[in-house]
């Protein structure tokens, strides 16, 4: 059996070895064209008539092609220059939480947490923002909570305690490093409380959902 990583490598090497052979696919049309025009230079056939017709039909295919060009050229900047995610990669892209599925030179795929496939155009991706979870450090994370403004203070102590240990026990989800911030006083249902945040940092990569929320330091308290 593969681990998540070895699976993502192969379908790395498989999908860059693709791209690869559709832009040597590529460069091998636009250095065909070129021994054409070098072979008719050669043979003197390239007389000043055809040296026109050539003109012209280049000038009709770039009326025609000019915009796919465009795209084409885009595409390629963005796998190969900008390349901001690889296969197996978590991004956001807008708004949506992707998994990078399949890379090719025009599109990329992307699968969604519910299994859904979605093909975007390079040209167009290089244009969006894109944040990539799995390139990120360790990022940090917020819980804002309450508790009632009666509260003793060695209750207080006690939770502290209790978050601290909890934290201490899942060194692969947090770093020991944490802060709890107390707030101030606020009302809520006619009582007054006391709002504290806890703030932890992530050893655990915010692109395994499913084990982050299973670190959710609020079940410490439940």
């Amino acid at each position: 059996m593969f681990s998540r990583e070895q699976k993502s490598f192969i379908r790395v090497l498989k999908d860059t070895k693709t791209a690869i052979k559709e832009l040597d696919n590529l460069a091998s049309a636009v250095l065909l064209v070129m021994v054409i025009i070098l072979w008719l230079l050669q043979t003197g056939l390239l007389t000043t008539q055809v040296l026109i017709f050539i003109s012209s039909q280049l000038l009709l295919l770039q009326f025609i092609f000019g915009d796919s060009a465009k795209r084409v050229f885009g595409a390629i900047v963005f796998v190969f220059v900008m390349h901001p995610f690889d296969v197996g990669d978590h991004c956001l892209v807008d708004g949506d939480k992707l998994e990078v599925e399949e890379m090719n030179i025009m599109t990329t795929v992307f699968l969604t947490k519910d299994g859904e496939k979605k093909s975007y155009p390079n040209s167009v991706l290089a244009s969006k923002p894109i944040s990539n979870y799995s390139r990120s450090a360790n990022m940090s994370e917020s819980l804002e909570f309450v508790v009632d403004l009666s509260t003793s203070v060695e209750s207080l102590e006690a939770l502290t305690n209790k978050i601290r240990e909890y934290i201490e026990r899942k060194p692969k989800h947090w770093h020991r490093d944490h802060s709890i911030e107390f707030k101030g006083i606020a009302e809520v249902d006619n009582s007054k409380v006391l709002k504290m945040a806890l703030h932890v940092t992530h050893t655990l990569d915010f692109q395994e959902v499913m084990e982050r929320t299973n670190g959710d330091p609020s079940s410490c308290w439940s």
